[in-house]
Parts: C-alpha cells; sequence; structure tokens
C-alpha cells in the first residue's frame, strides 16, 4: 500500500510540474524518504535533519535545515543530471510556521557550483504557484534545465542567501524528471546559417509610462526585432538579458516558449526578410535588453 501511495503522488507531481514543463515522467528520486543510494551527502549545513517526520509531502520522512550564515546543503550525485535527457529537477518546499525563507538552488559540474541561480523567492521565483516559500503548507519548485549549458551536472545545492538566521525549512520529493521528445534541449540543436545576433536586430526604447510602485520605479519599453538577414525564418527565439517585470504579463506581443524564451506573435506565421514586430513589456527601470539565441530558416 505504501509502494502504491508513493507512486500516486510521485505522479501527481510530475503532472503539476508538466503544466509548467513538458513531463516525461520520473528519471531519478534524489530524497524520497531518505537520500538515493547514489547520493552522496557533502551538506555543510550542521542544523540538517533527514529524519523528519512532520511536515512530510509523501511517506514518512523529509529532510530540513535552519537557513542562516550562508550554510547549505551539498548532495552529490553519481547519476549526473543530463539536460539534454532531463527537463527539470523537481522538489517541494514546506515553510514550518513562519515560511518566507531565502533560499536557492544550484547545480554543480564537475564537483564547482556553476553561476546560475534558482531563487525560490521574489519575481525570478522558481516556485509554482507562489513567489515565496508559504508558511504551513507545501509548494512546488521546479528547477529548469534548459537554461543550463549543455554537459553533466554532478551536484545540487540548496543553500541561504545571507547571514540572518531564518527559520527551519522543509524539503522532500527531488525528482529528476525525463525530457519530452516534443521538448528538445535547444543548446543541442544547429541554432541557423548566420549568428542570430547578425540575422535579427533589436531595439530597445523607452516609452513615456513611468511610475513608481511599493519604491520600486518601473518602465514600459518597445522593443522592436528587424530581419535584417536576407532570408525568412519559420522561428525565432529570443531570451532576456536584463528584464525584471512583476510578472509573466509584463511582456506582450509575442508569445511565451519553455526556458524562459519568447518567440514570434501568435498572428506571425514567419518572419520574412526585411520586416519587424515590436513587442511591449514592463521592467524596473534600468539597460533592458533582450537577444536572439535561435532562428530556423524557412525552406
Amino acid at each position: 500500500m505504501k509502494l502504491l501511495l508513493l507512486l500516486v503522488i510521485a505522479v501527481a507531481s510530475i503532472q503539476l510540474a508538466s503544466a509548467f514543463r513538458c513531463a516525461d515522467g520520473l528519471d531519478q528520486a534524489i530524497f524520497r524518504d531518505s537520500l538515493h543510494v547514489t547520493t552522496r551527502d557533502w551538506s555543510w549545513a550542521g542544523s540538517r535533519m533527514f529524519n523528519c517526520t512532520t511536515p512530510v509531502h509523501s511517506g514518512t520522512h523529509s529532510f530540513s535545515f535552519v537557513p542562516r550564515n550562508y550554510e547549505g546543503l551539498y548532495f552529490n550525485l553519481q547519476t549526473p543530471i543530463d539536460p539534454s535527457r532531463h527537463s527539470m529537477v523537481s522538489l517541494w518546499v514546506h515553510g514550518g510556521g513562519v515560511g518566507n525563507q531565502k533560499i536557492y538552488v544550484r547545480l554543480t559540474s564537475n564537483k564547482v557550483a556553476v553561476t546560475r541561480d534558482y531563487f525560490l523567492w521574489g519575481p525570478q521565483s522558481i516556485l509554482v504557484n507562489c513567489s515565496d516559500v508559504p508558511a504551513s503548507q507545501w509548494a512546488q519548485a521546479v528547477v529548469n534545465l534548459d537554461l543550463l549549458e549543455p554537459g553533466f551536472y554532478d551536484g545540487i545545492q540548496i543553500l541561504t542567501h545571507g547571514q540572518d538566521l531564518q527559520a527551519r525549512v522543509y524539503i522532500d520529493d527531488v525528482e529528476v524528471i525525463k525530457r519530452c521528445p516534443s521538448d528538445p534541449f535547444k543548446k543541442t540543436l544547429p541554432t541557423s546559417v548566420c549568428n542570430a545576433a547578425d540575422c535579427i536586430s533589436v531595439k530597445v526604447v523607452e516609452t513615456p509610462t513611468r511610475w513608481n510602485q511599493n519604491g520600486v520605479e518601473y518602465q514600459q519599453y518597445a522593443v522592436t526585432f528587424k530581419n535584417t538577414s536576407g532570408k525568412t525564418f519559420k522561428k525565432v527565439e529570443f531570451e532576456k538579458g536584463y528584464f525584471l517585470p512583476r510578472d509573466k504579463k509584463d511582456i506582450w506581443g509575442c508569445q511565451e516558449n519553455p526556458g524562459d524564451r519568447w518567440t514570434l506573435p501568435n498572428n506571425m506565421k514567419d518572419f520574412p526578410k526585411g520586416t519587424e514586430f515590436t513587442v511591449g513589456c514592463v521592467s524596473q527601470r534600468g539597460p533592458v535588453s533582450f537577444k536572439v539565441v535561435y532562428v530556423e530558416v524557412a525552406k
């Protein structure tokens, strides 16, 4: 019965993650009641516990630590994460009775942390249905592996932001999810017949619309993409450089793609040579920028 219950919970977890990204089933359970036999605990947080009986997301145990003074958890993986085979890492977090812990996730390559940070708070939060670690309930966080460079990642770290003492945070069901065939890892694909930046120019212009909200200055921008090549493109993808929106609604006139990327407006079937389209967005005021990272020539 316990095995069946775990299976049902695992399927439900994957289905919820699927609402965010395409998922093709569980590949590796880093933690489920205990660390997997292929996972090594290299953590330096002295407060860590791996036998918490309450709260638990599934099964009988979760794990926890007290975020403080840059302490963290570090799990070395004998079976590495490969973005060409895996689409995401899913984990569930619980803020105890307080919540709002400032923690973030990093992956390691060759036992060295990569520079990409996955925050569990604020506008860049990887939490699925909220922006901050909730009190007294579980929330799923999804690490989007499309943001990584090709390669093998042999560890996952859960780290404290800052020195302040925070309330104990609980974590459960850390899982590596298979990639769907319909959602290939774009960084392994041939990008284009020309450098994307040379094919399409990007111009960002401030509009007259500007305001302060909760002490933060926001600005509306118009971002114009022009096809400067001699070819028609059937696919175009661009990603942010500097762009700090309030939420996903702060960019319009384009379609959202997996991996924090955007593509052509839904009324454009292709992007003919010499044409342009304009995207609107709202961001914290600053040097807003976007870059074209993938183009595919129409036949």
